[in-house]
């Protein structure tokens, strides 16, 4: 009687190809999920971020005694002198970065209009980067 006995080393070519298809489902699964997540939470930190900015300016019309927004503007908070100089110590002697675009200043990484008693704020984002992004109001 005659045994073949010889044993089988590695993977067949088709078993190859079925982990290799599994993976690249997962992927084509994972990747645009991933890549939405980081758009929401970049939205999510600007958000909070403009908030902050907003905070500030909030505290400096407080401190200014209610009369006035003028002069808090992008230009004033980059560039702090009397009132502004307030917002800038507020929010930790520096603009907080805008993960949407990169910029580290009020002036790219925001749009923010001044009046007399209303103050807007809206995170910039040319480039599609972030999700979830709106308008924060001062005033009336």
């Amino acid at each position: 009687m005659i045994t073949n006995t010889r044993r089988s080393r590695g993977f067949t070519l088709i078993e190859l190809l079925v982990v290799v298809l599994i993976l690249g489902i997962l992927l084509a699964i994972a990747i645009p999920a991933y890549l939405s997540s980081i758009k929401t939470s970049r939205g999510n930190t600007v958000m909070s971020n403009a908030h902050a900015i907003a905070t500030a300016v909030q505290s400096a019309y407080v401190t200014n005694g209610g009369s006035t927004y003028v002069g808090l503007d992008a230009a004033g908070i980059d560039t702090p002198a009397g009132i502004s100089l307030n917002v800038k110590s507020d929010l930790g002697g520096a603009v907080p970065t805008n993960p949407c675009n990169g910029a580290t200043t009020a002036v790219a990484g925001y749009t923010i209009t001044a009046a007399a008693t209303k103050w807007t704020i809206t995170p910039l984002d040319a480039s599609g980067n972030c999700v979830g992004l709106s308008t924060i109001t001062l005033g009336q």
